[in-house]
């Protein structure tokens, strides 16, 4: 199984709001109408979704487009370069008992071969006594285009054998014949003899390449998954997602047809029933691109794109998965073209990559999170009457519910500002394509009975908790982008005893 490191979404970094700071200078906060004789700014923070890109640091896994809309890519290879042995090249003997023999290559779909290694051995007998010349002939076995034809010399009866190595020579074939013969003439008078036990042996061949008609042939199946390890704060998120998409790059250098089918396909969660994506296409199996004769040694590359259009993608993104499974197959030449001439050399290969591209671009509902602010107000335990004056600006298209709780330094919870989480704002509108085209504002003015005020007071901190869904809670789907930005003042008014 392979695996992905830990993949964490950059607009949950936004919503932990870590540029909370104490302002001492209550001019920054206007008072509540109730017109207390001090103001204090608490809280004083603004955050764009810009802003959390800069806190991952340099991600490959974030990609923005030129409209800022910000996305979730991930590539990584799930194949890694594999080559077939399409055609093997076996040893071959063939016994000599007459001076001339034709007769069909062993590999009936091979038409021509360019060795890497090879060795063809010429074995036999001869009981003439006087030196004699052998001269061996096959045509079909060519040096820089000139057929072989080499000739041995030998001085006296006896068992011989002699060894050509074929590592320069290619094998061209006509209509899948070859051709053997010999001739063996005494020297003195070049007359013909006669050879016993004649016998042609050819063994260890490799190629370069090798051209010829492969037929149909199923050659691959490739089965393995992907473990994709999320932030476990994510895992209970109720979202969408819009427009997902995987995209599955082959590339291939074998000069031959080739179909890729998926029998599985898809994302699984543990304990759950796994969710096939594979579009129809896939199943049914996808003609690669590949080079032709012409174009030996290049690779040829096939994009394939499982999308909302053509797959059940979108409902199974509409959890945190935990992975991804596959099981693909590979059928050379799956019309079985009998007239094709294709190609193979000794580096072809085939890969497969994966892109998932996941656009911040849904709908999100249910996801809580929590910041804590340091803060001191132990001065301000002279008033009688105080309150709060939270004051929000929202260019994020989604729904802000805030709870303050104030802690102590053992960080034990003291008391909370309000009764549950309370709804700040409303979602930035947006337009058809789900960018934002306008701003949800808010201000909430809240009073403090003497016990919270008392409680406010002694905190060392405050612990911010707020509770986000997207536009119509969550109905309506968005498009985060990089001009995404919320703005939160807070501060405490009182009037002194």
């Amino acid at each position: 199984m392979k695996r992905i490191i830990q993949v964490i979404f950059p607009f949950c970094l936004l919503l932990m709001i870590t540029g909370c700071e104490v302002i001492q200078d209550p001019g920054l906060i206007k008072s509540p109408d109730w017109d207390p004789e001090f103001a204090v700014a608490v809280i004083n923070t603004e955050m764009s979704l810009q802003d959390a890109l800069d806190l991952v640091g340099e991600n490959a896994y974030i990609e923005i487009d030129n409209n800022g809309a910000i996305g979730l890519t991930y590539e990584t290879n799930l194949i890694e370069r594999q080559q077939f042995d399409l055609i093997e090249l076996p040893d071959v003997t063939i016994p000599m008992p007459v001076k001339a023999l034709t007769f069909p290559f062993p590999v009936p779909q091979v038409d021509e071969v360019s060795f890497k290694q090879g060795s063809l051995s010429i074995s036999f007998q001869s009981a003439t006594e006087a030196e004699f010349d052998v001269l061996v002939t096959i045509p079909e076995f060519q040096e820089n285009g000139l057929p072989l034809s080499q000739k041995f010399t030998y001085s006296s009866t006896g068992s011989y054998t002699e060894t050509i190595d074929l590592s320069t020579f290619d094998l061209v074939l006509d209509e899948g014949n070859m051709s053997l013969a010999y001739q063996a003439t005494r020297r003195s008078d070049n007359q013909p003899i006669d050879l016993d036990n004649v016998e042609y042996s050819i063994t260890n061949l490799s190629y370069n390449n090798i051209k010829g008609n492969f037929r149909r042939s199923s050659v691959a199946d490739f089965t393995d998954s992907l473990q994709v390890d999320f932030d476990e704060s994510l895992q209970d998120i109720q979202f969408s997602i819009a427009e997902p998409s995987i995209k599955i790059s082959v590339h291939s250098s074998l000069g031959v047809p080739l179909q890729i089918q998926a029998s599985d396909f898809g994302l699984y969660k543990e304990g759950e029933s796994p969710i096939q994506i594979a579009s129809e296409n896939l199943r049914n199996g996808i003609n690669l691109f590949y080079p032709t004769v012409a174009e030996i040694g290049q690779t040829k590359t096939t994009n394939i794109t499982i999308d909302y259009n053509n797959s059940d993608i979108e409902e199974a993104l509409s959890t945190i998965p935990d992975g991804i499974f596959w099981s693909l197959g590979a059928t050379v030449n799956p019309e079985d073209d009998s007239t094709f001439i294709g190609f193979l050399t000794d580096s072809s290969s085939v890969s497969v990559d994966v892109a998932v591209n996941v656009p911040f671009k849904g709908s999100l509902s249910g996801f809580e999170f929590s910041t804590d602010v340091e803060m001191d107000l132990e001065d301000l335990d002279v008033a009688d009457k105080a309150g709060i004056r939270l004051i929000t600006e929202n260019r994020i298209p989604i729904e802000l519910g805030i709870q303050v709780y104030m802690m102590d330094e053992n960080d034990q919870l003291i008391d909370s500002v309000f009764n549950g989480i309370n709804t700040l704002l409303e979602a930035a509108s947006v337009g058809d394509d789900g960018f934002v085209n306008g701003s949800g504002d808010n201000q909430i003015d809240m009073e403090l009975n003497p016990q919270q005020w008392d409680h406010l007071v002694s905190s060392s901190k405050l612990r911010v908790k707020a509770k986000v869904q997207t536009t119509a809670e969550g109905t309506v789907p968005v498009q985060f982008s990089t001009d995404n930005s919320l703005s939160i003042k807070m501060g405490v008014t009182g009037t002194p005893n």
